[in-house]
């Protein structure tokens, strides 16, 4: 049996309702997952994991040397934690903690403005400084050091548009070929 243009027409007018229903159901799946992503602002920062430490110096005051630790592992360890991280970032917002090298970390923000991406940052390191002497003892003074320029760029928001277009095609065609497996297996 074969079949013609004119019979595959009558198919889909037969099956129109199905088709729109899911050409709009996947409209309606496109945009609203596309509502939760919102466009924004990244910083990144590069910062030097260092010890200061007292040593006896002349004329009665000490002299404060740097001497650089490996302890990056445990840092970015501490710095990805959630109970850190709840902290200091609001809803829609994110910090990345990378290890770039042996004391070398880098620090990506992403919030809605670049101000409050770069207070992220500031507020991740003055906790981390904070809180090292409570986790590596007194005598220790592990902090964080900023050592490169800040680098910014935007995240482009998903187009709405698009993708409810893009949606509205995919069910569409997932209508169409369901239907068109409807048809070959005659159920």
């Amino acid at each position: 049996m074969s079949m013609e243009l004119k019979d595959y027409w009558q198919i889909l007018k037969k099956n129109l309702a199905f088709i729109v229903f899911l050409a709009l159901l996947g409209a309606l799946c496109a945009y609203l997952l596309t509502s939760n992503f919102a466009g924004g602002q990244r910083v990144q920062k590069h910062y030097l994991l260092l010890e200061e430490q007292a040593a006896g110096g002349g004329l009665g005051s000490p002299v404060v040397f740097r001497e650089s630790v490996d302890l990056t592992d445990t840092a970015v360890s501490i710095l990805q934690t959630y109970d850190f991280k709840k902290e200091i970032l609001k809803n829609q917002e994110n910090l990345i903690v990378k290890k770039e090298a042996r004391q070398v970390l880098n620090l990506q923000a992403e919030a809605g403005q670049k101000e409050r991406a770069g207070e992220i940052i500031e507020t991740a390191v003055s906790h981390f400084n904070g809180k090292t002497a409570d986790l590596f003892g007194q005598n220790s003074k592990i902090k964080l050091a900023e050592i490169g320029d800040s680098f910014e760029s935007l995240r482009p928001a998903l187009d709405k548009k698009i993708t409810t277009a893009f949606g509205f095609l995919l069910g569409a065609a997932f209508a169409i070929f369901a239907i068109g497996l409807k048809t070959y297996f005659k159920v």
